[in-house]
């Protein structure tokens, strides 16, 4: 449930692409681009969510696979993420998380 307006929304897993985290504010994003303010902090939110369906990709992104359109490698181990719907913010996984990330993305 997410709030939007004056009501509280109901998103279904399914849609969500990502959670992230921007100037203090958790936002969570659709798989059609639209974003609703979300009134946890992103350790609260990664909480709640199943670990076989998302990902904390860095402090900032935890990620469904689907919303993952590309990786590329990147200096010293760390893998970029792009994502879809796009994002502004480049989106990187570092050296430590990269196997465990990859791990997951094989499962």
């Amino acid at each position: 449930m997410v709030n939007w307006r004056e009501e509280l929304v109901p998103v279904p897993v399914a849609e969500v692409a990502y959670f992230i985290t921007n100037s203090g504010i958790s936002w969570l994003v659709r798989s059609d681009g639209k974003r609703f303010v979300v009134d946890e902090t992103m350790e609260e939110v990664a909480a709640q969510l199943d670990p076989g369906i998302f990902f904390r990709l860095n402090r900032q992104v935890i990620a469904r696979p689907e919303a993952i359109k590309q990786i590329h490698e990147h200096f010293n181990g760390k893998l970029k993420d792009v994502l879809q719907p796009n994002l502004a913010e480049e989106v990187f996984v570092s050296r430590q998380t990269a196997p465990e990330f990859r791990a997951w993305l094989n499962r």
